[in-house]
């Protein structure tokens, strides 16, 4: 099992498409409420998801995978 730091309120954290988010509220690993810096909307998601930079900012359109 790896050792994970755990994710703070005012933590900054990159996205792969949707620039930088910050933690604004932690309620356990699966809901946490993040603020995306570049539109100022805010969403719930998953520690998993901010680890990994899959957290995608609800009024940005997404990109197809090829």
């Amino acid at each position: 099992m790896k050792n994970k730091s755990p994710i703070k309120v005012g933590e900054t954290y990159p996205t792969t498409n949707c620039g930088i988010l910050t933690v604004i509220q932690y309620v356990n690993s699966k809901k946490i409420q993040v603020r995306f810096n570049n539109t100022g909307e805010e969403r719930w998601t998953f520690s998993s998801c901010i680890r990994k930079g899959n957290v995608h900012a609800p009024s940005l359109p997404r990109v197809p995978v090829k």
